[in-house]
């Protein structure tokens, strides 16, 4: 009795539905999880009381019309429930326990996925810069002065002497939007590194 009594105390108390969704810092996914997880399993500890049996106690005391004690009845009963698809109410909630720990299970290894993933991203958009600032750019550069050079002697058209200097300007623009993109990933990467690890 005490325990099917503190169970639903339990199960009736609105803050066990809150989880840590309020918590600084906490991540909203493993927040919703964790509380999925905590509900379901109250069910399951819940639909686990039902099978329980209920103690029952009664006194009534029999009094005279002149105010004289008569008697005292007193009862004592024991319901014990054996049918009314308890157990299937218990396989019921246990199934859906676990189905949400599979969720929260998902929920985490999305998590590390996405780190892996903004890692990955973080490392290829550092790659691509660096090719561009030192071997691109400088590729570009030089190409643009030869040209200006063979110009100067006679050897290049104006043409090319523009198509080498807008070369350059276009490597010149991608190293910044490479550079944009790497502190764009760094900060993808920090995120998730953080998301992952708390």
């Amino acid at each position: 009795f005490r325990e099917k009594t503190a169970c639903l105390v339990g199960v009736f108390d609105p803050n066990r539905y809150l989880g840590a969704a309020g918590s600084v810092g906490e991540v909203p996914e493993r927040a919703l999880s964790a509380t999925a997880v905590e509900s379901v399993s109250a069910d399951l500890r819940v639909a686990r009381a039902e099978r329980l049996p209920t103690f029952m106690v009664a006194a009534d005391l029999r009094v005279m019309p002149d105010g004289m004690v008569d008697g005292v009845d007193a009862s004592l009963g024991v319901t014990v429930p054996i049918w009314g698809g308890a157990g299937a109410r218990i396989d019921a909630a246990a199934a859906a326990a676990d189905a949400s720990r599979q969720r929260a299970e998902l929920v985490e290894l999305r998590l590390a996925d996405a780190l892996a993933s903004a890692q990955a991203d973080a490392s290829a958009a550092v790659a691509r810069a660096t090719a561009l600032r030192e071997a691109a750019a400088p590729g570009a550069r030089a190409a643009w002065r030869a040209t200006m050079a063979a110009w100067s002697a006679g050897g290049a058209s104006a043409a090319e002497v523009v198509a080498a200097w807008q070369t350059d300007v276009e490597v010149a623009r991608d190293i910044v939007d490479a550079e944009l993109a790497v502190s764009a990933t760094r900060s993808a990467r920090t995120r998730a590194n953080s998301t992952s690890s708390l």
